[in-house]
């Protein structure tokens, strides 16, 4: 269940990415720590 979330979450920021290349770095690092600490 939360794999899955995290595969929605991953094509999301690839798709801002693809809109928004250098801003959205940041904002996937904090995605990241956000969903490590859901999962964990």
């Amino acid at each position: 269940m939360t794999l899955a979330l995290n595969n929605e979450v991953c094509e999301m920021l690839k798709c801002i990415e693809r809109e928004l290349p250098e801003p959205t770095l940041s904002f996937r690092a904090e995605m990241n720590s956000n969903t490590s600490e859901l999962s964990g």
